[in-house]
């Protein structure tokens, strides 16, 4: 199921299609972010030294997947706000990972 019907379908599950419609640019930036994160997810996070391995540092690739991974953790908020969900009750079965687990959609 392609990314954006994926959405559109949980608000059609919430009666809320006229936000989604309303709402579409956000939902393409969001899903735009998820697939920038796992595009750059498996390049090294860290450098090790060539000739000493204790030193490392954070690549640049790691940078940015933090501060995607962040931005993506405030679309999700805003989604379960457009939603109608309460985002801060995690026992909240109208949550997206309760739609999830109802309709039985993993996480690629």
């Amino acid at each position: 199921m392609k990314e954006l019907d994926y959405y559109k379908d949980l608000f059609v599950s919430k009666d809320k299609i006229d936000v989604f419609k309303m709402n579409h640019d956000f939902i393409e930036d969001l899903i735009d972010t998820k697939t920038q994160i796992e595009k750059i997810s498996h390049l090294p996070l860290v450098i090790v030294h060539k000739t000493d391995p204790t030193r490392q540092k954070i690549s640049e690739a790691a940078k940015v997947v933090t501060k995607l991974k962040q931005v993506y953790a405030n679309q999700i908020v805003v989604l379960n706000k457009l939603l109608g969900n309460n985002a801060a009750d995690p026992e909240n079965s109208d949550s997206i990972d309760g739609f999830r687990r109802k309709h039985r959609i993993a996480d690629e």
